[in-house]
């Protein structure tokens, strides 16, 4: 009877046992991360195993000699510490606000904690089960860490280093660095080492003792703007203020450069052959800047050519009693006067009057991409252009651009601001380098107060660009609700308007 009783007990702690490995399992696919690494544990390790010694001891009556009976509790102890470890960290990382320091402690500081408590923890469940003096082991272990702390010095430098880098924390995956005579994008950081990507597409890898012995430059902490600064040169007979208007305008107009903070032109150093301009300004991120400095140069060198300002390089000058005044683009003045007389704007105008309009304009260069103006400018002058290819550009609906159409060679574009003074219905943007004519207003009211009917020449070829315009809106309909066309065109109003503006 005692055996049959013996046997039922058995077989219900077998059973409870299993089914209580089955619920510590099913825990473990609901819990986080770390809590399910101590149900699992449970589950899966401490409960087979004291199923086993049971079975061993009261089933199978394996020996119960001291022995082991003390290696089956040392086992038993050291399993315990190991999911209490596992418990341990869990408490730690359980609802730890995002970014805080519990969040960011990683892994490899964790596993080093739960290691040493397990490890500490298992001797003294040793010394507690086997009733042993530790004191001869302690010593032989203190002999042994300093030969292995000897033969594996680099080793723990690198991971001691690591451990300060974790915890001052001067970078993170996917910053921008410099450490000594290496730029790159952090790719990751591991307890040995850091891996570098450099714009190359090169990776490096820096140990942690040489991190720790470097001063690290973070171009992305704390804001991912990055003041980027460019000296350029220009001549003793550039006027400083213009010099600065230009590279602030070239600045603001170049994209990658952010107007806020606002650029900072200064006037540096006075060379033997120019004059230095150190422009500070600031991009979003430091990832493109070779790509957002050669943009910015090159817009400076076109503005500088439509400013009139020369960029100087190492020469002698004699300067005589008469200075020659500068020689004028000859070729593209011809260009351009062919052209005028073949635009419909001008088409009513002589030989003569056509010459006097270019020579009283000047031919400026634009770099592909720029801006030439913007919708929304005031301005009182107008582009023939002589090469190149322009996009006429309005703001849709969404906030992003929209084409209305392509100018090319012997195109005018400007022709409403010039004539009435209104602010500009689109902006126009350099589809590839563009050279064109800039007439201003002055030219054409000397043509006005000598030939007042040519307002009706102007008004006709203006109401049909305008015709034009409306047309283009038309075909756009669906990016371009907000804007309505005109009708019709009031010529008579028009007429006036160009009389007002010039003082008719």
């Amino acid at each position: 009877m005692n055996n049959v009783q013996l046997e039922t007990i058995d077989v219900y702690v077998i059973l409870g046992a299993l089914l209580f490995a089955l619920v510590c399992n099913l825990l473990a696919k609901k819990a986080h991360e770390h809590a399910a690494a101590a149900f699992r544990r449970v589950g899966n390790v401490l409960v087979p195993l004291l199923i086993f010694f049971w079975l061993s001891d009261q089933v199978f009556e394996f020996s119960r000699e001291p022995s082991v009976v003390r290696t089956e509790q040392t086992i038993i102890g050291i399993l315990l510490l190991w999911i209490v470890a596992s418990a341990l960290k869990a408490l730690y990382l359980r609802n730890a606000p995002r970014d805080s320091f519990r969040s960011r402690t990683p892994n490899l500081v964790l596993g080093i904690f739960s290691f040493f408590f397990v490890v500490v923890g298992g001797l003294i469940v040793f010394a507690a089960v086997w009733k042993k003096d530790l004191s001869p082991l302690l010593t032989t272990f203190g002999v042994g860490s300093i030969v292995l702390g000897l033969a594996l010095q680099d080793t723990l430098g690198n991971l001691f280093a690591g451990l300060a880098l974790v915890f001052d924390h001067p970078f993170s995956v996917g910053d921008w660095v410099q450490v000594g005579d290496v730029i790159g994008r952090v790719k990751e950081v591991d307890w040995r080492s850091v891996r570098v990507v450099t714009r190359e597409l090169n990776e490096i890898t820096i140990p942690n003792v040489t991190l720790g012995k470097e001063r690290i430059t973070n171009f992305s902490s704390p804001s991912p703007l990055y003041g980027m600064r460019v000296t350029i040169g220009f001549s003793y007979d550039a006027p400083p203020n213009l010099v600065r208007k230009m590279l602030t305008e070239v600045a603001l107009g170049t994209p990658g450069i952010v107007a806020e903070p606002y650029p900072d032109i200064r006037t540096s150093n006075f060379n033997s052959y120019s004059v230095d301009y150190e422009s500070l300004v600031f991009i979003a991120d430091y990832g493109p800047l070779n790509r957002i400095r050669n943009e910015f140069m090159t817009r400076v060198w076109y503005a500088a050519r439509r400013y009139g300002l020369t960029i100087p390089y190492p020469t002698q000058v004699v300067y005589q009693t008469k200075v020659p005044l500068a020689s004028r683009d000859e070729k593209a003045e011809l260009r351009a006067l062919e052209l005028l007389r073949g635009a419909e704007l001008f088409k009513s105008l002589t030989e003569d009057e056509c010459r006097r309009v270019v020579e009283e304009g000047r031919v400026e260069v634009f770099a592909r991409n720029e801006n030439l103006f913007n919708e929304g400018d005031q301005g009182d002058f107008l582009f023939v252009f002589l090469e190149g290819e322009v996009a006429v550009q309005v703001t849709g609906d969404q906030g992003k651009p929209v084409t209305l159409a392509t100018l090319g060679r012997g195109d005018v574009i400007g022709e409403m601001a010039l004539f009435t003074g209104e602010p500009r219905k689109a902006s126009a943007q350099a589809n590839t380098d563009v050279k064109a004519l800039r007439i201003e207003k002055p030219s054409i009211a000397e043509l006005l107060e000598s030939r007042e009917e040519l307002i009706n020449a102007f008004v006709a070829s203006m109401s049909n660009r305008l015709r034009q315009a409306d047309e283009a809106k038309e075909q756009h309909r669906a990016a371009l609700t907000s804007i309505q066309p005109s009708v019709s065109v009031d010529e008579s109003a028009l007429r006036q308007r160009i009389r007002r503006f010039f003082g008719l």
